[in-house]
Protein backbone atom coordinates (compact mmCIF):
# COMPACT_ATOMS: atom_id res chain seq x y z
CA UNK A 1 0.00 0.00 0.00
CA UNK A 2 1.44 3.49 -1.18
CA UNK A 3 1.78 5.70 1.90
CA UNK A 4 0.95 9.66 1.12
CA UNK A 5 2.62 12.87 2.29
CA UNK A 6 1.85 13.42 6.14
CA UNK A 7 1.72 16.76 5.63
CA UNK A 8 -1.07 16.20 2.70
CA UNK A 9 -2.48 13.39 4.85
CA UNK A 10 -3.38 15.82 7.73
CA UNK A 11 -4.71 18.47 5.58
CA UNK A 12 -6.80 15.92 3.61
CA UNK A 13 -8.27 14.60 6.83
CA UNK A 14 -8.60 18.08 8.36
CA UNK A 15 -11.42 18.64 5.11
CA UNK A 16 -13.04 15.99 5.47
CA UNK A 17 -11.27 13.74 2.16
CA UNK A 18 -9.80 10.80 4.12
CA UNK A 19 -12.30 7.58 5.16
CA UNK A 20 -10.86 8.19 8.94
CA UNK A 21 -11.95 11.79 8.44
CA UNK A 22 -15.63 11.08 7.17
CA UNK A 23 -16.77 7.40 7.82
CA UNK A 24 -19.32 7.12 5.29
CA UNK A 25 -16.75 6.17 2.83
CA UNK A 26 -15.93 2.41 2.32
CA UNK A 27 -12.29 1.07 1.67
CA UNK A 28 -13.18 0.30 -2.14
CA UNK A 29 -14.02 3.98 -2.70
CA UNK A 30 -10.90 5.46 -0.77
CA UNK A 31 -9.40 3.41 -3.09
CA UNK A 32 -10.92 5.03 -6.03
CA UNK A 33 -10.72 8.27 -4.37
CA UNK A 34 -6.66 7.65 -3.65
CA UNK A 35 -6.23 6.96 -7.69
CA UNK A 36 -8.51 10.12 -8.11
CA UNK A 37 -6.14 12.57 -5.92
CA UNK A 38 -3.00 11.14 -7.66
CA UNK A 39 -4.28 12.32 -10.65
CA UNK A 40 -5.58 15.52 -9.23
CA UNK A 41 -1.91 16.05 -7.90
CA UNK A 42 0.21 15.03 -10.55
CA UNK A 43 -1.87 17.02 -12.78
CA UNK A 44 -1.42 19.45 -10.72
CA UNK A 45 1.90 19.11 -10.22
CA UNK A 46 2.51 18.81 -14.55
CA UNK A 47 0.84 22.00 -14.86
CA UNK A 48 3.05 23.85 -12.05
CA UNK A 49 6.40 22.38 -13.68
CA UNK A 50 5.27 23.11 -17.22
CA UNK A 51 5.03 27.16 -15.83
CA UNK A 52 8.34 26.71 -14.31
CA UNK A 53 9.62 25.52 -18.07
CA UNK A 54 7.78 28.74 -19.48
CA UNK A 55 8.91 31.41 -17.22
CA UNK A 56 12.95 30.56 -16.91
CA UNK A 57 13.83 31.03 -20.39
CA UNK A 58 12.70 34.73 -20.24
CA UNK A 59 15.05 35.62 -17.51
CA UNK A 60 17.93 34.27 -19.84
CA UNK A 61 16.44 36.31 -22.69
CA UNK A 62 17.51 39.29 -21.17
CA UNK A 63 20.04 41.54 -23.10
CA UNK A 64 22.99 40.94 -21.94
CA UNK A 65 24.30 44.23 -22.75
CA UNK A 66 21.89 46.43 -20.47
CA UNK A 67 22.19 44.31 -17.84
CA UNK A 68 26.05 44.73 -18.02
CA UNK A 69 25.24 48.92 -18.17
CA UNK A 70 23.41 48.64 -14.90
CA UNK A 71 25.16 46.04 -12.91
CA UNK A 72 28.99 46.79 -13.78
CA UNK A 73 28.38 50.36 -12.79
CA UNK A 74 29.11 49.19 -8.88
CA UNK A 75 31.83 46.92 -7.16
CA UNK A 76 31.18 45.15 -4.88
CA UNK A 77 32.37 45.16 -1.46
CA UNK A 78 36.03 44.17 -0.35
CA UNK A 79 36.54 41.70 2.41
CA UNK A 80 39.39 43.13 4.71
CA UNK A 81 43.17 43.01 3.42
CA UNK A 82 42.16 42.31 0.17
CA UNK A 83 42.55 45.01 -2.53
CA UNK A 84 42.57 46.06 -6.04
CA UNK A 85 45.73 46.19 -7.33
CA UNK A 86 44.89 48.06 -10.65
CA UNK A 87 41.90 47.79 -12.74
CA UNK A 88 40.55 48.64 -16.67
CA UNK A 89 37.16 49.63 -17.42
CA UNK A 90 35.76 49.68 -20.89
CA UNK A 91 32.69 49.86 -22.91
CA UNK A 92 32.89 47.87 -25.80
CA UNK A 93 30.17 46.79 -28.28
CA UNK A 94 27.56 48.41 -26.16
CA UNK A 95 28.85 46.41 -22.98
CA UNK A 96 30.44 47.99 -19.69
CA UNK A 97 33.14 45.48 -18.87
CA UNK A 98 35.66 46.40 -15.74
CA UNK A 99 38.30 44.09 -15.47
CA UNK A 100 40.46 44.39 -12.11
CA UNK A 101 43.25 42.41 -10.64
CA UNK A 102 42.50 41.54 -7.05
CA UNK A 103 44.94 40.60 -4.49
CA UNK A 104 45.25 39.10 -0.56
CA UNK A 105 48.14 40.57 1.79
CA UNK A 106 47.11 37.64 4.22
CA UNK A 107 47.12 34.22 1.52
CA UNK A 108 49.62 36.19 -0.81
CA UNK A 109 47.17 35.49 -4.12
CA UNK A 110 46.25 37.12 -7.20
CA UNK A 111 42.67 36.52 -9.51
CA UNK A 112 40.62 38.26 -11.64
CA UNK A 113 37.83 40.05 -10.69
CA UNK A 114 35.45 41.24 -13.85
CA UNK A 115 32.33 42.10 -14.47
CA UNK A 116 31.64 41.09 -17.73
CA UNK A 117 29.08 38.65 -20.46
CA UNK A 118 28.44 35.48 -19.37
CA UNK A 119 30.69 33.25 -21.81
CA UNK A 120 33.70 35.33 -21.33
CA UNK A 121 37.23 33.62 -20.35
CA UNK A 122 39.10 35.34 -17.49
CA UNK A 123 42.55 34.28 -16.29
CA UNK A 124 46.12 35.70 -15.30
CA UNK A 125 48.61 36.28 -17.98
CA UNK A 126 52.25 36.78 -17.13
CA UNK A 127 54.53 39.26 -19.14
CA UNK A 128 55.28 36.58 -21.53
CA UNK A 129 51.82 35.89 -22.40
CA UNK A 130 51.01 32.38 -20.53
CA UNK A 131 47.92 32.35 -19.06
CA UNK A 132 47.10 30.97 -15.55
CA UNK A 133 43.97 29.68 -13.82
CA UNK A 134 41.22 30.06 -17.10
CA UNK A 135 37.67 30.41 -15.86
CA UNK A 136 34.77 30.82 -18.10
CA UNK A 137 31.84 33.02 -16.71
CA UNK A 138 28.17 31.38 -16.13
CA UNK A 139 26.51 34.79 -15.72
CA UNK A 140 26.13 38.33 -16.72
CA UNK A 141 27.74 40.57 -14.03
CA UNK A 142 30.45 40.41 -10.98
CA UNK A 143 32.37 37.00 -11.44
CA UNK A 144 36.04 35.87 -9.89
CA UNK A 145 38.78 33.45 -11.60
CA UNK A 146 39.90 31.23 -9.58
CA UNK A 147 43.27 32.17 -6.92
CA UNK A 148 46.85 31.89 -8.01
CA UNK A 149 49.88 32.43 -5.67
CA UNK A 150 52.32 34.50 -7.09
CA UNK A 151 54.70 36.95 -6.46
CA UNK A 152 55.30 37.83 -9.65
CA UNK A 153 53.99 40.58 -12.35
CA UNK A 154 50.73 39.75 -13.63
CA UNK A 155 47.79 41.19 -15.78
CA UNK A 156 44.25 40.10 -15.39
CA UNK A 157 42.32 39.82 -18.47
CA UNK A 158 38.83 38.88 -19.89
CA UNK A 159 38.28 37.51 -23.35
CA UNK A 160 35.18 37.67 -24.93
CA UNK A 161 33.98 36.43 -28.36
CA UNK A 162 32.85 39.66 -29.86
CA UNK A 163 34.45 41.99 -27.84
CA UNK A 164 38.01 40.33 -27.34
CA UNK A 165 40.70 40.78 -25.18
CA UNK A 166 40.91 43.16 -22.40
CA UNK A 167 43.56 43.33 -20.05
CA UNK A 168 44.95 45.34 -17.15
CA UNK A 169 48.22 46.77 -16.69
CA UNK A 170 50.79 44.52 -14.94
CA UNK A 171 50.92 44.35 -11.20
Amino acid sequence: KKLLNPIGVAGLAVFGFLPFANPAKSSGEYQDWEHSVERVIFTGLGARLTTFDTVAPINYAQNDRELSRKICNNSPQSSPGQQTLVSKPADVNGYRIRVELRSSNQSRTKWVRACVPRGTTLYLKDNSGKRYVPYTTEVTGWNYGDKFNSTSQLRACAEYSSVGELCTDPH
